[in-house]
This record gives C-alpha cells, structure tokens and sequence, in this order.
C-alpha cells in the first residue's frame, strides 16, 4: 500500500468544488475551521508525551527556521508542522480530510505567489501555537490557528488578485 497524502484529496476535492461552483471564500472559511479543529485536537490530545515529540522541533526552531531557496522544499516543511498536528488529532479521516483543503489552499498560494515573503509571519505563529498545543491548551490553540490562517490569507490577497472572484480552479 502506498502512502496517504492529503494533497492527492486536496486536488480531487478541487475538481468537485469547480464542478459544484463553490467560491475561493467557501474555500478558505472551510480551511481556516478545518485547520483549526485539527489545533484544538492536537492539544487535547491526552498523550502529553506525543504532543510534546510532534512540536519540539517547531519550538526549537530546528524545523521552520530558514526559508529554503527550493519552495517546492519549503512548502513541504511549512506543511509538516500543519501535518503533525493534524497526526496529533488521532483520528485519521479527520486528519486526512481536513488537511486536504490545506493542501489546496498551499498549492494555489504556490501557483500565485511566494509563501517565503512572509515567513518570520510563518515562523513566530507556528511557535505560538506548537507551544499551546505542547500546553494541552485547546481552546487557545483553537484561536491562535484562526488567527493565523486569517492573517496568511490577508498576507495573500493581493496576490490572489482576480482568482477570489471566481470559481475555485482544478489544478
């Protein structure tokens, strides 16, 4: 059996929300509960011992630190903090399911624009939230990855320019 990968879903998904007619703001209201559930699991999670595996990398600064010449590279290790805490959740239709609407979102940022432009933005928010979710703090992690998502996608807007307007693409 291979390996599972939100994105495959993610790009699935694209196509029957093209054929469906849903709206890039459908889209990212459906990303930013999806990826914010998923924080507030990863923090309820009751395996402290877990938690504390999943985020130490992200608090250490070993992980998110520099902004790799490679964005195919760097989207796949901005994504990984978004996937251990998906992993964190313990459930794994949620996790797959909704990380794959973060998968869309990422690949359309990527076809648009240059995520490394706001990566200190990146870098600080992942801390704030690897350390609630490290806490056990559910309902701030909940929070914090609201916070987040909206302020990457404001980051984004400009340059999503005419795409907002219509139906979401299959890439």
């Amino acid at each position: 059996m291979g390996t599972v990968d939100s994105a495959n879903l993610g790009r699935l998904q694209a196509l029957y929300f093209h054929l469906a007619g849903a709206s890039y703001e459908e889209l990212f209201d459906a990303w930013i509960y999806a990826e914010s559930t998923l924080a507030r699991l990863a923090a309820a999670n009751p395996d402290a011992a877990a938690r504390e595996a999943a985020m130490t990398p992200y608090l250490s600064g070993d992980v998110d630190d520099v902004a790799h010449d490679d964005l195919d590279v760097y989207m796949s290790g901005h994504e990984g903090f978004h996937g251990a805490l998906a992993a964190l959740a313990d459930n794994r239709v949620i996790q797959v399911t909704f990380r794959a609407y973060g998968q869309l979102v990422a690949h359309h940022f990527a076809t648009v624009g240059d995520v490394r432009t706001i990566h200190d933005v990146l870098v600080d928010d992942h801390l704030e939230l690897a350390q609630a979710v490290l806490d056990g703090d559910a309902p701030t992690a909940e929070s914090l990855m609201e916070s987040h998502l909206a302020n990457v996608l404001n980051l984004h807007k400009e340059q999503l320019g005419d795409l907002l307007d219509g139906d979401v693409e299959w890439l």
